[in-house]
């Protein structure tokens, strides 16, 4: 005969004899199967599983574009002045925000796609002179997302290494970084350039992983699109994305993350309790 005494104490003993990387569903299982209503055990399950991860968690590689930093302002700014000198159409805001995220030379060909798909274009030129404006632009429009830095700074106080991977270049990766008083938050920053290969390949996070001497249950990945779901998934680590960023027009949810977060202050509240 089962007792009425709360299975919370024997779930400890029964799930710490497992390594689990995303355990929630079977922590939820195990509830459930100790006779706590459906509803109560994924809460518990949601609340302790996640727990158990952060406990693990000695790094946090950021996105930067759509999760730090709101910058599609002023790449739509250094895009339409190389358009414009070329004598090509402009794009708006909204279409740049649905086409950033996977550097530069695709954002372009994107641009192109849409404005001009007829007309033969230099291409190589035009992105040389894209990357000039998107230099000089880069700071200058973009704006840090509400409760970054004081994340950023209680993760820091905790002891935690950080990295900034994105696919943006590393010269504007830094000029914008700067801009807004954030690169030294970060043991490493890394951009679309830094290696051969670009996000999803975990090459950034393979190389970060090394360099700290963690491994992939140490490391959380935070970002905001389906590239940064499949990066963190391709070196075996754990995501969290914010649903407010750049996702190519479609919701973050459909990437089957690990968690999605409503903001940075979720974050610092995980790596608080």
């Amino acid at each position: 005969m089962r007792t009425s005494q709360s299975p919370i104490p024997r779930l400890r003993q029964g799930i710490l004899a497992h390594s689990l990387r995303s355990p929630v569903e079977p922590i939820r299982r195990w509830l459930t199967n100790h006779e706590l209503p459906d509803t109560q055990a994924l809460y518990i399950a949601q609340n302790l599983g996640w727990k158990m991860q952060v406990n693990a968690v000695k790094g946090v590689v950021f996105d930067l574009d759509g999760t730090l930093l709101d910058t599609a302002p002023e790449v739509t700014d250094a895009v339409n002045d190389a358009l414009a000198e070329a004598g090509l159409p402009q794009i708006t805001l909204q279409q740049a925000r649905d086409w950033v995220g996977k550097g530069a030379p695709h954002f372009l060909r994107k641009t192109l796609s849409v404005c001009v798909p007829d007309q033969t274009v230099d291409f190589d030129q035009l992105l040389t002179r894209f990357y000039h404006f998107y230099t000089l632009r880069s700071g200058t429009h973009s704006r840090v997302y509400p409760e970054v830095k004081a994340t950023l700074a209680h993760l820091r106080s905790q002891g935690l290494h950080l990295a900034v991977l994105t696919n943006k270049f590393k010269i504007g990766t830094d000029i914008v970084l700067k801009a807004h008083d954030l690169y030294d938050y970060f043991d490493e920053v890394m951009g679309g350039d830094s290696f051969e290969q670009k996000k999803p390949d975990p090459v950034g996070v393979n190389h970060f992983m090394d360099r700290f001497g963690l491994n992939p249950d140490q490391l959380l990945f935070v970002g905001d699109s389906m590239t940064d779901v499949q990066t963190a998934r391709n070196a075996g680590i754990q995501v969290w994305v914010v649903p407010y960023g750049y996702n190519h027009g479609q919701r973050i949810e459909e990437a089957h993350p690990d968690r999605v977060i409503s903001n940075f202050s979720d974050l610092r509240k995980a790596f608080s309790a």
